[in-house]
């Protein structure tokens, strides 16, 4: 897998900047905002995943990428854990951004 260009990256970063607080955003909706397709800005998250700097939910517990089949959501860590445990967290609908 190639490295994910620095401005996809940055641009991914900057929309996941704006989740709120205890909320998570649909990896698709991400897409859409930064003008990529998915498979672009799914590479870019297995990056920060790995890095440490997003959580992944699936069905409201936390996953992996790596592991993945079907929908997930997406939050930086730093507002995953400002909730406090990320599996307590409630995902927030794509209309709440």
């Amino acid at each position: 897998m190639n490295a994910p260009e620095p401005a996809l990256r940055a641009a991914v970063l900057a929309r996941l900047a704006r989740i709120p607080p205890g909320a998570t955003a649909c990896p698709g909706r991400v897409a859409r905002d930064v003008g990529r397709r998915l498979a672009e800005v799914r590479q870019v998250l297995a990056a920060l995943e790995t890095e440490g700097r997003l959580a992944v939910f699936q069905r409201g517990r936390p996953a992996t990428l790596a592991a993945l089949r079907g929908p997930f959501r997406v939050a930086p860590v730093k507002k995953a854990l400002a909730v406090g445990s990320p599996a307590g967290m409630v995902a927030a609908s794509d209309s709440d951004f």
